[in-house]
């Protein structure tokens, strides 16, 4: 995300407050994480799940965390200082990106995305703008060789969670 942010010409388009408040909800979006997943999470009745009756549980409990917990903690409220509206504004960029991590929305999140991009295209002549794109990507992609032993690592941990969930719940 980080990269998406730095490099990518659409990053151009956001705030300052924007940028901060994404930054935040990638750092916040797994905080205080229990080790299972939503499904777990409902199947077994959790405290958590019926917080938050059962809606993206483990997001809900991200989100809240950070804003509840963590940033009411003395010292910790790097944010003290905005302006009230900003603060408002911030926490709903924030909330939304941190709600917006759960996997059983991805497919609606990727149809919007894909709504979005086919409105966003149009025919045009290709310029030095796509060469730096291209040059960018390409980039990344060296960089993602590395990021493969990490992907398999998260996905043997996804894989082992939600075997355990599969199980017997009492």
């Amino acid at each position: 995300m980080v990269f998406v942010l730095s490099k990518s010409w659409r990053a151009k388009a956001l705030s300052a407050l924007d940028l901060l408040a994404l930054k935040l909800a990638a750092l916040c979006h797994d905080v205080d994480h229990p080790g299972w997943n939503n499904d777990f999470e409902v199947n077994s009745s959790s405290e958590l799940a019926l917080v938050y009756n059962d809606h993206s549980v483990l997001e809900n409990h991200h989100a809240s965390f950070t804003f509840s917990k963590l940033l009411r903690k003395p010292g910790c409220n790097f944010l003290s200082n905005l302006p009230a509206l900003e603060a408002r504004e911030l926490r709903k960029t924030t909330l939304g990106a941190v709600l917006a991590t759960d996997m059983a929305l991805h497919g609606k999140h990727v149809d919007e995305l894909r709504i979005f991009a086919d409105k966003e295209r149009a025919p045009r002549r290709p310029s030095m703008d796509d060469m730096d794109t291209t040059e960018t990507y390409a980039r990344a992609a060296r960089k993602c060789l590395d990021a493969r032993r990490w992907a398999a690592f998260s996905l043997a941990s996804f894989t082992s969670g939600a075997s355990t969930s599969r199980g017997s719940l009492f």
